[in-house]
């Protein structure tokens, strides 16, 4: 099969891992090197993930350092899993010598995509979308899934907020500090109320991962004056998800989406959110994604449509 893009391969490699058919995920990651050496740390992070599955540690070792050569940081939680090797420590001091460096120069970034005919004499929905926390962590990851035009076929201007909380060089996360998340993304929300004609009536949020809980987490503080959100994979309850918080949310008319994946539906926090929402009549939906754990289904870009149908239906 011949690939246009990278990530139609993590697609691949994402449903063989699954099924657990290492070989073929890893001749998959060695071609997304070669024809895609643009991506070159999304798949050397995924073949560190899998050198580790399948205990080839001294493989993983050498795709550390290989890592860190071209100046790219390791992800932590991999890294933790070959403390036992007499490599670590030196490996480790330079995972942080890299993160502490990006660190300096890491700033809150948003990239906007406007609906077809904009004009300043209309007022227009906002939707603010957030990455998921690690690899992955970026912009430039979420919109090959939350493509901008789902959004912009709801005549919604769509904005893409990353982090300034660097995990690794290049990608980033939003739980390591709730209240710099928060200011971040009131920060890009002030910067783009004030250079586009945007309808305060109507901003939705939406992420993946730990954006999705972040996002379940501003909404439900009241942070933005959020009218609907969608939440791809919110494993953990955010500290503002209480009973209290949602019956005043169901008092602004606010609406929300989670989805998850299969194999993972549902964990346990995310059952309480749920079991909540029924308990007191919140409106929701729940979409389950069938045959995949922690990640996008093919069939993104249509939920993302449903939900967005749900949560700014009238």
């Amino acid at each position: 099969m011949e690939y246009t893009h990278y990530k139609e391969i993590r697609a691949a490699y994402i449903k063989l891992w699954y099924q657990k058919k290492y070989s073929q995920i890893s001749a998959l990651i060695d071609y997304a090197m070669e024809r895609f050496p643009e991506y070159y740390d999304y798949a050397a992070y995924d073949r560190l993930d899998l050198q580790i599955e399948t205990e080839d540690y001294q493989g993983g070792l050498d795709t550390i350092e290989n890592i860190h050569r071209r100046g790219y940081a390791c992800p932590p939680y991999l890294l933790d899993q070959l403390k036992t090797f007499s490599q670590y420590q030196k490996m480790q001091d330079e995972n942080d010598r890299l993160i502490a460096q990006a660190r300096v120069k890491a700033t809150m970034k948003y990239d906007v995509h406007l609906p077809a005919g904009y004009t300043d004499q209309d007022r227009y929905p906002l939707f603010l979308v957030l990455h998921g926390d690690g690899p992955g962590g970026n912009n430039e990851y979420q919109s090959w899934y939350w493509e901008p035009h789902v959004m912009l076929n709801h005549s919604i201007i769509a904005v893409y907020v990353q982090s300034s909380q660097v995990y690794s060089p290049g990608h980033f996360a939003w739980l390591d500090d709730y209240s710099i998340a928060k200011k971040d993304i009131k920060n890009c929300y002030d910067q783009i109320s004030a250079q586009y004609s945007i309808d305060p009536a109507n901003i939705y949020m939406g992420g993946y991962s730990g954006g999705a809980i972040m996002a379940t987490e501003v909404v439900l503080a009241n942070d933005l004056p959020i009218k609907g959100w969608v939440a791809l994979c919110p494993e953990d309850k955010p500290p503002a998800f209480t009973r209290a918080n949602l019956l005043e949310a169901m008092k602004r008319g606010v609406k929300g989406v989670f989805m998850e994946g299969e194999l993972k539906a549902l964990l346990p926090d995310e059952q309480e959110m749920v079991d909540m929402f029924q308990e007191i009549g919140f409106p929701y939906e729940l979409y389950i994604n069938e045959g995949i754990g922690h990640s996008f289904p093919d069939d993104f870009g249509e939920k993302l449509d449903m939900a967005i149908s749900f949560i700014t239906r009238k």
